[in-house]
């Protein structure tokens, strides 16, 4: 036994060591950077989760914003044009880290989709932050940024499902060209 018990204690040791961080990825603190997509923030209560909850608050794509503080779990951010703060919270149901979602939501000037190539209903339904029959998977992304990986494993799905709140979802169908033919919700 205590042959045993020698030959664990080694590893056990190793185990409870601390081991590199993974490097921190994503906007840091006191980066002015731009939003890739519309963001829809809880309008009375200044902030956004991981989850890209479609509350009833805008930020318009391209909106530039510095970032005034961040840890493991959420990240704070000032939308330059208005002055407002908000927070950005990950997600337990999101299963990348907070910067690997950060990445998805903010970036830099050129990171911005270009929009005007896209049709007119596209154009409309980024002005309004909203899916409408008719648009791309481009557009819809641009005006609603990318449905929770948890709901919606992949962009390259013809059925996209956002939430508009913790029990509320809405449900953008796209057809095989991936054009908006139904939303539900």
């Amino acid at each position: 036994m205590h042959r045993f018990l020698t030959l664990l204690l080694p590893l056990f040791l190793f185990s409870c060591s601390s081991v590199p961080a993974t490097p921190d990825v994503g906007p840091q603190v006191g980066q002015r950077l731009v939003t890739l997509s519309n963001l829809h923030p809880d309008p009375a209560r200044h902030k956004l989760s991981s989850l890209n909850y479609q509350q009833a608050g805008f930020i318009p794509v391209g909106s530039t914003v510095t970032i005034t503080d961040r840890n493991r779990s959420k990240l704070t951010f000032k939308e330059e044009e208005t002055g407002i703060e908000y927070t950005f919270e990950r997600s337990k149901h999101t299963p990348n880290s907070l910067g690997e979602n950060l990445t998805l939501f903010f970036g830099t000037p050129d990171q911005v989709p270009d929009a005007s190539g896209l049709s007119e209903i596209d154009r409309e339904g980024i002005q309004q932050g909203a899916a409408l029959i008719g648009m791309t998977k481009t557009g819809v992304l641009i005006a609603c940024g990318p449905p929770p990986i948890h709901a919606t494993a992949s962009t390259d799905l013809f059925v996209w499902t956002y939430w508009k709140n913790r029990w509320a979802t809405r449900v953008v169908r796209f057809d095989s060209n991936g054009i908006v033919v139904r939303i539900d919700g």
